[in-house]
């Protein structure tokens, strides 16, 4: 890297790739600028050093970022994102004609498109069947055309629930109610509320789009709704199914997800739809086609116990496994010159050692001394992964096949792994519905048949 911070400014992303991710596979880091290796003695101290200072800069870039757009909040310029109902203009003779800020103004034609949201919820109409009018109708979602989404295009529930909880659209502006945190080893981030004395409030009506009374029928209902346990509760009974995730509605490429659910003697039944039909209506997908929950994933996990339990696939995996066996028991031959190796690079570390007590401490012992300290335990590991080698045993075929016999008991066992295997060994599995009118299925779906895969 022609500099430490060209890789990362996160002091602890720094040190994980560099000492983690790519030290792992045997990838050394080099800093042009110091023309530090990150294998070499005192490289940990070195790195650390300049990651803590590319943090601290990045930290302190946070912060006066922060504090401009706290300014432009507070002058009531925009901050950035985008709001159904409003569009953006530039500001009139700005001070800086290079860099001229953004105002919200009000678009009539998204503005009218709010004013029927909230005044059909007003009436009673129902949060799905408000996103429908507007699919039926074409009229265009927040993002549709800006950037597409993992639920295609078009209104759905969480699209209308989010302009109904908006306080905008009756003239109070909050500004920073939440912050965002970037997940490890992830790419998205999550947003995390901030607490209400950090928030920045302004009263603005004429960005208004409805009035106090619309806004407080609209909300009477919601709290209305929660009171008798029909609202949407974040977190409560919320039930993790195995192929959550997994399926993918084969007309309109959407997640399918449990559209339906029914608790009988204890027992939960669930079926599985397609999301976007199910929340935006027949005018993003005509797939109205559900399937039971038991059913798919029965199927799914019938096909693998199938293919896993193959004759032919056991004893690929049986002799792929002696194979490499064999090759790591091969190199446990040279233990003893691993063991010599291992007496010569202690009695250098002793010597060491005793050098430091009789000269004292110094710079160029002190790197030596950790650098030969690390040497010895990377010999140590490595004779202990051969031993570990030495000691394994082959697995019979028909111990491999018995693992397998009733594979979903043994997914069951550990089901947030195993949704996390299926989704990375599988990947999407689209279901496409058969035929059409009322003989309508998923292949398999028949009477007690079990359905088939796509």
């Amino acid at each position: 890297m022609d500099d430490l911070s060209r890789l990362s400014r996160d002091l602890g992303n720094t040190w994980r790739v560099v000492f983690e991710d790519l030290a792992s596979v045997g990838v050394r880091v080099i800093d042009v600028t110091t023309g530090m290796s990150s294998d070499g003695a005192g490289a940990r101290l070195t790195f650390g050093a300049l990651a803590l200072v590319n943090d601290a800069f990045l930290q302190f870039v946070k912060t006066e970022t922060h504090r401009g757009l706290e300014g432009r909040a507070l002058a009531g310029f925009w901050t950035g994102g985008r709001v159904y109902g409003y569009a953006l203009r530039k500001e009139e003779n700005p001070p800086d004609p290079e860099h001229p800020r953004t105002v919200p103004v009000i678009d009539e034609t998204e503005a009218r498109i709010v004013r029927q949201i909230f005044e059909e919820y007003a009436r009673g109409e129902g949060l799905g069947a408000i996103a429908t009018h507007l699919n039926d109708a074409g009229v265009r979602a927040t993002y549709d055309g800006i950037y597409s989404k993992p639920g295609g295009k078009g209104w759905g529930q969480s699209t209308v629930r989010a302009v109904l909880r908006n306080e905008r659209y009756i003239g109070r502006w909050i500004w920073n109610k939440r912050k965002y945190i970037r997940l490890p080893n992830a790419r998205h981030r999550r947003a995390i509320a901030r607490p209400a004395s950090e928030w920045r409030t302004s009263t603005r009506p004429e960005l208004a789009i409805i009035n106090q009374d619309l806004w407080a029928e609209a909300q009477a209902r919601f709290n209305a709704r929660r009171a008798r346990g029909r609202g949407r509760v974040h977190g409560e009974g919320q039930v993790a199914y195995l192929l959550s995730g997994l399926l993918k509605c084969g007309t309109c490429g959407s997640s399918m997800s449990v559209v339906s659910a029914r608790v009988k003697n204890g027992v939960r039944y669930a079926n599985f739809g397609c999301s976007a039909n199910h929340s935006k209506g027949a005018a993003v997908c005509p797939n109205t086609l559900h399937v039971s929950e038991r059913k798919v994933t029965a199927a799914i996990l019938g096909a693998l116990q199938d293919l896993l339990t193959a004759p032919d696939v056991v004893a690929r995996f049986v002799d792929r496994f002696n194979a490499c066996l064999a090759q790591k028991r091969e190199a446990t031959k040279d233990t003893a010159a691993l063991d010599r190796e291992i007496a010569a690079a202690e009695k250098a570390l002793a010597n060491l050692a005793d050098g430091v007590a009789h000269a004292g401490w110094s710079e160029t012992l002190g790197k030596r001394l950790q650098a030969q300290e690390t040497h010895v335990a990377a010999l140590r590991d490595r004779k202990q992964a051969l031993a570990d080698a030495s000691s394994s045993l082959a697995p019979h075929p028909r111990v491999v096949t018995a693992y397998l016999q009733d594979l979903n008991r043994t997914l069951a066992e550990a089901p947030e792994k195993a949704r996390g295997l299926l989704q990375k060994h599988l990947g999407p599995i689209r279901l496409v519905p058969q035929t059409e009118g009322p003989d309508r299925h998923y292949p398999g779906d028949r009477g007690p048949g079990s359905v088939g895969l796509i």
